[in-house]
Order: structure tokens, then sequence, then C-alpha cells
């Protein structure tokens, strides 16, 4: 659906014909990603920034639903500003969502070239960077400037959404 009355509609049908629904979100299956995720969540994080640039749905969006798969339900939202790219039919906002205990701040970049795709986890002592494609985390040590690179495994990431379609259907989740 490309709005929120067709979500309704294909969300109501499929429920009332018992048919599963599978989004194209990927990242929520990465169980690397998700485990330093959960690691630097105990670490107690004090913010999220996100940066994107080819709108709200096209991969704003994924970004969002990470967050609520970790984080929970969005609480609130502060729009900051906002607009709209006629040509494109895209929403490029800068906004922060509220979740129970962290707030991400989400920036629109305008890049033509690139597919920028960044997600910051920020804490007392560490900040992880995920760029683009994921597959590498950048850590930072706040306190020296000091770096590491990490290499995850997103270049699996079929086989983890598949697992886990799998593991649904089977009812084995």
């Amino acid at each position: 659906g490309e709005n929120y009355v067709e979500a309704k509609k294909i969300i109501r049908k499929s429920r009332n014909s018992n048919i599963k629904i599978a989004v194209n979100y990927i990242r929520q299956y990465q169980h690397d990603i998700i485990g330093i995720i959960k690691k630097l969540k105990k670490n107690e994080l004090k913010e999220i920034n996100v940066r994107y640039n080819r709108g709200l749905i096209n991969n704003c969006s994924h970004f969002i639903n990470l967050l609520s798969s970790i984080f929970g339900k969005v609480k609130s939202i502060k729009l900051l500003f906002e607009k709209k790219i006629k040509e494109a039919k895209l929403y490029n906002a800068n906004f922060i969502l509220y979740f129970k205990k962290i707030k991400a701040n989400f920036f629109f970049v305008k890049n033509k070239k690139n597919n920028i795709g960044e997600i910051s986890f920020i804490s007392k002592n560490q900040k992880l960077t995920f760029r683009s494609g994921f597959n590498k985390v950048i850590i930072e040590n706040i306190k020296t400037k000091s770096k590491k690179i990490i290499f995850t495994n997103m270049y699996k990431y079929q086989f983890h959404v598949y697992d886990s379609i799998y593991k649904s259907v089977s009812k084995n989740k």
C-alpha cells in the first residue's frame, strides 16, 4: 500500500484470510546488528541520530522500523522541518521520534549521487555508526576518539529473512 488507508485494507484482508504479511525491512532480521544494538542499549544510550536522503518512504521508513523493533512503539513525534519534492513525490523531514526511554533524531541529507543511510547510537562512552549498506559498524570511543571497524554479516541478509519467514510459518518463531 502507498498510504495508511490502503495498508489498513491489506491488513484486514490478511487477517480475514489468515495470511501472514512480511515487509521488506531486512535489518530487523540481522542477528549481529540487533545484538550489537542490544548490548549498546544496556550501556545507557543517550540518543540516536539518523541521516537519510531518499524520502520518508524509501529509506527513512527502514530506520523507523528498525528502531521500533528494538525500542517499541513511538510515544510521540516532533516535526522540525518538512519539504515535498514534487517531481519525485517524496516527503523529506527533520524530526524527532520519542520512544519510551530514548529519542531518535532524523535528518534529511540532500545527496543525489549516493544512497545515504546512516544511523548512530550514542552512549556515555561510545558512538556506534552503521553506514549505508550496514555491512560495517564504526565504533568510536568518545573520550579517546579512537575508532574501530567491525564487519557485519549483512551480505547474508536474504538468509536471515528467509529463516525468519520459515520459523514463522513452521511456528518455531
